[in-house]
């Protein structure tokens, strides 16, 4: 009788240590799932004088773990009395480290944006830098265009940036995803309406979508298109007094 209680023991001890392996096989899987979040260090001088060689670097990091496979990574430069940009795509310098030189031919206040996408994640921080005597510029540009500047301030209003993301391979009848983040005064802008302006090159027809925001100034929507060719997209942003655009191109196959 002691001995068939011994073993009964013996067996539900063994299979409780199996549930508990289990479990904690499960619960490390689950850990294991889970990502961590992209980190982007973005690097950029406070100042620099008129043609002088200067360095942007952004530090591309995952937890501990340097990203070195970056899917895209571009810095965003926009003076501050401008609607233009100019985008300038980047490789990595060293481990997680992706770097740009860069002169600026003239005064202002400039706001750098690094746009990183990498492991399904995307992430766009900004600073400014203020080359030259910027006061200097602000009092000559004032003199040449006192005239415009209330249409154009009331137009636009604040500092945005506008960053348009498609997939590399867009085909014929499935479904593609495009997404827009959109930063107002480096912050993100939330709550605004964002459409897509979206027509095929040899076609006169404009089709206007609506996005929905799926995170902190991140807007998106899903499309199929039906035949094959270059098109055209811009993305217009309103809210209050804001009222920004930006267009890009990109090819059906």
């Amino acid at each position: 009788m002691k001995k068939q209680t011994l073993i009964l023991l013996i067996c539900l001890f063994t299979v409780l240590a199996g549930c508990g392996k289990d479990k904690t096989k499960n619960t490390d899987e689950k850990e294991a799932k889970t990502p961590e979040m992209l980190n982007v260090d973005l690097d950029v001088p406070a100042a620099a004088a008129v043609d002088e060689e200067i360095e942007f670097s952004a530090k591309i990091t995952q937890g501990a773990e340097p990203v070195e496979d970056a899917d895209e990574v571009k810095f965003e430069i926009r003076k501050s009395d401008s609607t233009k940009s100019e985008m300038i795509t980047v490789k990595e310098h060293s481990k997680g480290v992706y770097s740009l030189k860069k002169k600026f031919a003239e005064n202002g206040v400039y706001t750098v944006t690094s746009h990183v996408t990498a492991r399904d994640m995307h992430s766009m921080p900004s600073k400014q830098i203020k080359v030259g005597s910027p006061e200097a510029e602000g009092e000559d540009h004032h003199s040449h265009s006192e005239g415009n500047e209330e249409a154009h301030g009331h137009h636009h209003g604040g500092d945005v940036s506008i960053y348009f993301h498609s997939p590399e391979d867009i085909i014929v009848n499935k479904p593609v995803t495009f997404a827009a983040h959109i930063q107002n005064e480096n912050q993100p802008l939330e709550k605004a309406k964002v459409r897509f302006e979206i027509w095929k090159m040899d076609e006169e027809k404009h089709e206007f979508l609506s996005t929905s925001e799926k995170g902190k100034g991140e807007y998106s929507l899903s499309n199929t298109f039906k035949s094959p060719g270059t098109y055209g997209v811009v993305v217009h942003v309103e809210k209050e007094e804001i009222h920004e655009h930006k267009e890009q191109e990109f090819i059906v196959k």
